[in-house]
């Protein structure tokens, strides 16, 4: 407000104080959002990489270790307590 002021009714340098606040604020605004930015993609990393769980499973016979996002159609989960169920499935014992 004071920028317009200054400039409409042209009283010296008046207008410079509203361009600093101005300028000011679009410092606040650039660093809060870069700083947000890398916040957000730190917190997609470390969610990707909680999420990714070793599991047990039977595969073709064998037991293997593998990654929850390798689970295909046929694996049978060896499950134990406190393992989270990492697909649908049916439950046999």
């Amino acid at each position: 407000v004071s920028f317009i002021v200054g400039i409409v009714f042209d009283e010296g340098m008046e207008w410079l104080e509203g361009l600093a606040i101005l300028g000011a604020v679009f410092v606040v605004v650039a660093v809060t959002s870069i700083s947000n930015y890398q916040k957000e993609q730190q917190f997609r990393a470390l969610s990707a990489v909680n999420d990714n769980v070793i599991i047990t499973v039977i595969r073709k016979g064998d037991k293997q270790r593998i990654s929850t996002y390798d689970v295909v159609v046929g694996d049978i989960v060896l499950l134990s307590a406190g393992d989270e169920v990492c697909a649908d499935g049916v439950i046999f014992e």
